[in-house]
């Protein structure tokens, strides 16, 4: 047999050295048991296994079995391939439909019985691993060690108890960064706000928690979970546990954090951490309040203009933002002070300049001949790649049904026992099922270029582009249509002081040609896509725009 080996190893306490260890003990057994040779090698390094999605290696592994590239995959143990029931009983559901056997070192062949018992006893395994986890915790906590990460202020404690072994969550207070939990402190009372409290620390090159900048969330933090400098309760002394709950989404495998109840928080006294005064920290929260603002659903809605989140800075990539009413600006200089663009812009002039420079490029009568002429090369190179493909169908499903006929005529004769073909038969009636399934028909025919093609592009685009000063309505849908041409655009520094900052737009030619010579409304002409009838794909090697405003 052509045997892939799977290994893995999770992020607790198991060596890097884990995946080698159950590869070579996976080879052994190949070569002890006679199974064949070893055709591929997946792994997943320092990755849980609690979940499929977030493990390429694994992914990996399903993917090439479908295309045969090996006839049984070879793991240490079940728990190697997942914790996970759901996933377990996916993986060995999935490796059966491409004819593949899971093979494990300990129990040999897989089985539904396998899968049951062991996928109970690894979902019951992690549960234990939780519970213990989060007693450990909740007793480090009450004990006044840090049960969680490192927070910014305190470093690690470095001790060991009689036994040798580490005495995990020790901190004690860095005099460095204290300081500087001072001075934020101080300068909040003295009426800065953090977004300018952190510009003056990136201006002082001070380092931020993670060694990089310094931002207006890092400072305030978020009111619901209390995070943020501002409402860290360890700078007085308190370590407060189990706020919150940390669950695994089972459809993205990321983790996500829910509020637990007042009941269950554990709150403990910590002296020895206290950096700030109570008497500071209460007229800091005082204040923090008296600057909230309203609830979401109360807040009034500021009305985004036609290229929103789309427009960037063309010196270090950072979103353009509402600075002032109606005008925006680089929002890392406005926020943390690190970026040297300081030209605005309004958002009419912003509108006003994308939209001339993509009329002017996109209805100029060489860029419409070449605009067209690619389109169409783009239409029969996707159209040539799917006749070939659809070509390649039709054989093989003649070479299938060719083999079932001379298995069903051999089983007639008497030549060949039903139990000898029946699996290979009945491989062949998935496969056959699936290219059915996607289809063998239409044969992608090769279209030549539409006579009056050019006619009708610039008829769409200049109808277009006529909509942007007409009534409100007509104007919105321009601008929508227009937003879907755009894939960001750069605003740079202006030359002088009061001159306009250069703007260049980064257009996707396919949306453009989709929209203009397809049929539909504005709004469908701008949403076509693959198998739609009258669009190109995305992922195609039509050239980008790039238009100077």
């Amino acid at each position: 047999m052509r045997v892939a080996i799977y290994a893995r190893y999770s992020d607790d306490k198991q060596s890097p050295h884990s995946i080698e260890d159950q590869v070579r003990l996976c080879r052994e057994h190949v070569g002890r048991a006679g199974l064949g040779e070893v055709v591929e090698v997946y792994s997943d390094a320092a990755i849980s296994g609690a979940s499929l999605i977030t493990r390429p290696g694994a992914k990996r592994l399903l993917s090439d079995a479908r295309t045969g590239r090996f006839d049984a995959v070879l793991i240490e143990s079940l728990d190697r391939i997942s914790r996970d029931q759901e996933d377990i009983a996916a993986i060995k559901k999935r490796l059966a439909f491409a004819d593949v056997a899971l093979i494990a070192v300990d129990d040999g062949a897989i089985t539904e019985l396998h899968v049951g018992l062991k996928g109970t006893m690894a979902a019951l395994y992690l549960k234990d691993v939780a519970a213990k986890t989060r007693r450990g915790q909740i007793g480090r906590a009450v004990a006044g060690f840090s049960p969680g990460g490192l927070s910014y202020g305190y470093r690690v404690v470095r001790r060991y108890d009689e036994r040798g072994e580490p005495i995990r969550g020790m901190r004690e207070i860095d005099p460095d960064q204290a300081a500087v939990i001072k001075r934020i402190y101080r300068r909040y009372l003295a009426g800065d706000t953090p977004r300018t409290i952190a510009a003056a620390l990136n201006r002082d090159r001070v380092p931020g928690p993670r060694g990089g900048e310094w931002g207006a969330s890092t400072i305030a933090g978020g009111k619901g979970r209390k995070t943020g400098i501002l409402w860290n309760p360890a700078y007085i002394g308190q370590i407060i546990y189990n706020r919150t709950t940390f669950r695994k989404d089972p459809d993205t495998g990321k983790r996500l954090s829910r509020p637990n109840s007042g009941d269950r928080v554990i709150a403990t006294n910590a002296p020895h951490l206290r950096i700030i005064s109570d008497r500071v920290w209460e007229a800091a929260q005082a204040l923090h309040a008296s600057r909230a603002q309203l609830p979401l659903h109360q807040q009034p809605r500021r009305p985004k203009h036609a290229f929103s989140g789309l427009v960037r800075c063309a010196t270090c990539g950072a979103s353009f933002t509402m600075r002032q009413p109606g005008r925006l600006g680089c929002s890392r200089r406005y926020e943390r002070s690190t970026c040297d663009n300081h030209s605005t812009i309004t958002v009419a002039a912003l509108e006003r300049r994308v939209i001339a420079g993509l009329t002017d490029r996109l209805l100029a009568p060489d860029a419409m001949r070449l605009y067209v002429t690619e389109y169409h090369r783009e239409r029969e190179r996707i159209a040539a790649e799917k006749q070939a493909a659809t070509a390649a169908l039709a054989r093989r499903l003649m070479e299938i049904d060719q083999e079932l006929d001379r298995f069903v005529d051999a089983i007639g004769k008497g030549t060949a026992s039903v139990e000898r073909v029946n699996d290979r038969m009945a491989s062949l009636e998935r496969e056959r099922a699936e290219i059915l399934a996607i289809g063998v028909g239409g044969g992608g025919k090769v279209v030549s270029m539409h006579p009056r093609l050019l006619e009708r592009y610039e008829s769409r685009i200049a109808e277009l582009c006529a909509a942007v000063v007409a009534g409100p309505a007509q104007r919105l849908a321009a601008l929508t249509a227009f937003r879907e041409f755009v894939d960001r655009i750069e605003v740079g520094v202006a030359e002088a002081p009061r001159r306009p900052p250069p703007v260049i737009v980064h257009g996707l030619l396919f949306q453009v040609l989709s929209y203009a010579t397809s049929t539909g409304s504005a709004r469908e002409r701008c949403e076509v896509s693959v198998g739609s009838g009258g669009g190109i794909c995305a992922e195609t090697s039509l050239p980008a725009l790039r238009i100077a405003c």
